[in-house]
């Protein structure tokens, strides 16, 4: 076989560049449009990939997103990965818990929990009792203004304390200021 001609086409008549400068010009609009059709399909790919992997084990992945992943293409993505994101992500989130608990005072994060969760009950009954205080004023009945329990007003004031930077002593101090505070306005309204 012989070897192919090489035309030099700045030489060539003018309606014939014209005509090879716009087949370039097509050519190189048809690539980049096809690589940015792959990079597309390629996304596609991987989060399908991901989705059908993480649906095999909705409980343990529930933590892990996608863009754990990086730029991990979908051949690359495996079971093991995504197990081993989901410990490295529950073990950075008890790391935050143990630092959270140890900075608010609490020895160990099952303290804290409780505490949380005491915390909670407390504000869903205050939520309760705003709530019927509510009901009574639009219903044209004046009800007093409820006193803030001692324990809960504690336990704002040592959170403020703590939120301001002060050491857990002095924001131990501040909570009890508080709640003789508020034990004393609580003798007041029962008088």
């Amino acid at each position: 076989m012989a070897d192919e001609p090489t035309y030099d086409w700045s030489t060539a008549p003018a309606q014939m560049r014209e005509a090879f400068e716009h087949m370039q010009a097509d050519a190189r609009a048809l690539q980049t449009k096809a690589d940015a059709d792959a990079k597309r399909l390629a996304e596609v790919d991987r989060r399908e990939r991901f989705n059908e992997l993480k649906m095999a084990q909705p409980d343990a992945l529930k933590d892990v997103e996608l863009a754990d992943l990086g730029d991990m293409e979908a051949g690359q993505i495996t079971p093991t990965i995504l197990q081993a994101k989901a410990l490295e992500k529950g073990q950075t989130r008890e790391a935050a818990l143990v630092k959270l608990a140890a900075d608010a005072g609490f020895a160990t994060v099952d303290e804290l929990k409780t505490f949380q969760a005491e915390v909670a009950a407390r504000n869903a009954a205050t939520a309760t009792g705003r709530t019927q205080t509510a009901a009574a004023a639009t219903s044209g009945q004046g009800t007093k203004e409820p006193v803030v329990a001692p324990a809960e007003a504690a336990h704002k004031a040592f959170t403020e304390a703590r939120t301001q930077g002060l050491p857990s002593d002095d924001a131990k101090g501040v909570a009890i200021g508080a709640l003789i505070d508020a034990t004393l306005a609580q003798l007041d309204t029962s008088r």
